[in-house]
């Protein structure tokens, strides 16, 4: 049976792959009846491991890798079976000359971004606006009234306390890389120590939103409302107007809760213990704040997809 191969791929060794693949199908369509089962058990074999040679030659020589890898997988076996399928389907009952078409397409979507943020200097807490506030090494985003995010400016690394409350640490993978009632102290108050000093305290029960959020630096102190507090509203609320000089008023009246210290590359969080409690070390470790922080991802991914057709041949 020939094989007309019609291929947007220029990858020459998985075409021929598939081209061996077609032979040993043709061999077991023309002596069925002649093979012994221990014969068709291997062919059977052949195709699995075949395919799984594909898959593997193509993920090597992939670079850099991608995270849909997984997408480039010639099942031959699969293919195979279509075949065995369009044969027997075809007008001509598996009769007469027929030959192969093979259309394999392969897309290639990349992105890349690049991200430069450039630091001031700051001294000591500052309130930007009802959404922002800065320590000379910290930025902390109250997003919206369930939402507050604190980055270490070190290393552009992430923690976004979200929902009732999660932890998503921006260098893992997800959205919910933790939450509030993996701490086991208080139900009703998680404080982060910062590498700087600062506390930021949040009042939010354990599978609850947030109510209040208190932000300490030496005697200053800067106060929020989240969207549980009875109080809220999103045109007032978030952070206050002002930040005030009462912190150590506050530290009285504010439970510390459950407690975790900043650490590895800026959003990674320990127990007093220095057991990790949540995060990953991805990167550097963080340090003092840089004049700027120039930030580039790149993401690639692959798909591939094959079409099989049984094609007549007249002469």
């Amino acid at each position: 049976m020939p094989a007309n191969i019609t291929s947007s791929n220029p990858e020459f060794n998985v075409v021929s792959q598939i081209l061996l693949a077609m032979r040993r199908y043709e061999l077991k369509w023309q002596r069925h009846d002649r093979l012994s089962k221990a014969e068709l058990a291997k062919l059977e074999k052949d195709s699995l491991d075949l395919s799984e040679g594909v898959k593997a030659q193509k993920t090597a020589d992939t670079a850099p890798k991608t995270e849909s890898a997984e997408n480039i997988n010639i099942r031959i076996a699969d293919l195979i079976k279509t075949l065995q399928a369009l044969r027997e389907s075809s007008p001509s009952g598996g009769n007469g000359a027929q030959a192969v078409e093979i259309n394999i397409q392969q897309e290639v979507h990349t992105e890349v971004s690049v991200s430069l943020d450039v630091y001031e200097p700051v001294d000591g807490l500052v309130v930007r606006n009802k959404h922002l506030a800065e320590t000379d090494l910290y930025k902390f985003e109250f997003i919206d009234g369930a939402t507050f995010k604190i980055t270490d400016k070190s290393t552009g690394k992430s923690t976004t306390i979200w929902g009732d409350p999660h932890i998503d640490t921006s260098d893992e993978e997800g959205s919910n890389n933790g939450d509030f009632k993996d701490l086991t102290g208080s139900n009703t108050h998680t404080t982060f120590i910062l590498r700087d000093n600062t506390r930021v305290t949040f009042t939010a029960r354990d599978e609850g939103l947030i109510q209040k959020v208190d932000i300490f630096k030496g005697d200053q102190h800067l106060g929020g409302i989240g969207a549980e507090h009875k109080d809220f509203d999103p045109r007032t609320g978030l952070f206050a107007a002002e930040v005030d000089s009462q912190a150590k008023s506050y530290l009285s009246s504010i439970p510390t809760g459950d407690v975790v210290y900043a650490g590895g590359d800026g959003n990674d969080w320990y127990n007093a213990s220095r057991q990790l409690v949540w995060g990953k070390t991805t990167g550097a470790l963080a340090g003092e704040r840089p004049d700027f922080l120039y930030q580039y991802s790149f993401k690639q991914t692959i798909s591939q997809q094959i079409a099989v057709s049984m094609i007549n041949v007249t002469g």
